[in-house]
């Protein structure tokens, strides 16, 4: 069954959405403004959002065209580990939003997005894939069949079709 998500429940985690990790994900431009429409969409529904880099000294920050759209004052947590769970004050941040979903999007699916909407479950944070954002390095490497398995929830748009 497919429930919607609410804004007064929800944040968007965006995950890892660097300079130079992008060039190597085959859908890269289309998860930009996939992405670049759900930031809009955070903005204009007064969403929280919390955004992630992974090792951005050696991977680089946020693609700038994405940059731009980071409301001024959202927590931005560096991490060196797959999960943005384990970000030096990200449990703080979440708790404090006092919101019980996350939708999340960015790169890569099969790692770090899923790795986090996994802990995020732990945590008792249902997990949400952002529409259109699913990306890996290897074409189709988008796990939206992983989802239900790690407890976290795959809207209707997510599941594998047969």
């Amino acid at each position: 069954m497919h429930t919607l998500v609410s804004a007064q429940s929800s944040f968007f985690l965006m995950v890892d959405l660097q300079e130079r990790l992008l060039p190597a994900i085959s859908n890269g431009e289309a998860v930009v403004r996939s992405s670049a429409k759900l930031l809009t969409a955070a903005r204009e529904l007064s969403v929280p959002l919390v955004v992630t880099e992974q090792y951005p000294r050696g991977i680089g920050p946020t693609v700038p065209q994405l940059a731009e759209l980071i409301p001024a004052g959202t927590p931005n947590l560096t991490k060196t580990s797959f999960s943005c769970c384990g970000a030096a004050g990200f449990d703080a941040v979440v708790t404090a939003l006092g919101r019980n979903t996350a939708v999340i999007f960015g790169i890569e699916t099969h790692i770090c997005v899923l790795a986090t909407a996994m802990d995020l479950v732990g945590r008792g944070v249902k997990g949400r894939p952002g529409r259109g954002t699913p990306a890996g390095a290897a074409r189709g490497r988008t796990t939206s069949w992983r989802w239900p398995r790690s407890g976290a929830s795959a809207p209707s748009w997510c599941r594998r079709r047969r």
